[in-house]
């Protein structure tokens, strides 16, 4: 039963925020703001030319990613999954021409399609309820990641939580690291915004 409290942990904080702030903006998501979203996106999106690859948004949350890739004309094989259901259904009322689907902690990826890449925003911005398991959520989930995708990886974490405790804080020497236990071809991109790294992971 412990393996699954990360993951039912980030149910009930990203519900409870999806009731809080009904209009599907970033608030609803632990961002704390649209710009920082966006950046986010921005050097995600940069981990190659997607316009013609298949992208799995892992911890889709709203949709976001997969309407700014749409926007960048490189959405041609998307599809958004989370373990939140009413996240999946408030996706889909907001961009009802993109593909999501809710999947389960337990079967994880097994239904869905190996992607070129796998993408994660976000998604590992929530503490848990000690550094350990915080530790534990994002690797567990990174090789879950790295395994199903074809080509890679790119995933964003915070490194400094700016006085909110809400927010996991990593080292990203730690976390390159650990990525490259997975692989050699591995980048850390700290350039964009303070407080946020992002790697890409490549087969």
């Amino acid at each position: 039963m412990e393996n699954k409290k990360p993951f039912e942990n980030n149910i009930e904080f990203f519900s409870a925020l999806l009731q809080r702030f009904p209009n599907k903006n970033f608030e609803a998501l632990h961002f704390k703001s649209g710009e920082s979203q966006v950046a986010r996106f921005i050097v995600l999106a940069q981990i190659a030319n997607l316009e013609q690859a298949s992208v799995l948004d892992y911890g889709c949350g709203l949709g976001d990613f997969g309407y700014f890739l749409e926007k960048m004309n490189q959405n041609k094989n998307y599809i958004g999954v989370d373990i939140s259901a009413d996240m999946v259904q408030a996706a889909k009322s907001k961009f009802p021409a993109l593909r999501f689907k809710n999947i389960t902690h337990d079967k994880m990826l097994d239904e869905i399609e190996r992607p070129d890449y796998c993408i994660a925003s976000g998604v590992f911005n929530l503490r848990q309820e000690d550094e350990e398991l915080t530790l534990y959520y994002l690797l567990m989930n990174l090789r879950v990641l790295f395994e199903h995708s074809t080509v890679g990886v790119a995933f964003n974490f915070t490194t400094n939580n700016s006085g909110d405790n809400t927010f996991a804080i990593f080292d990203p020497v730690l976390i390159l690291n650990e990525a490259k236990k997975l692989s050699p071809k591995v980048v850390l991109r700290e350039d964009y915004m303070m407080g946020d790294a992002t790697i890409y992971i490549y087969k």
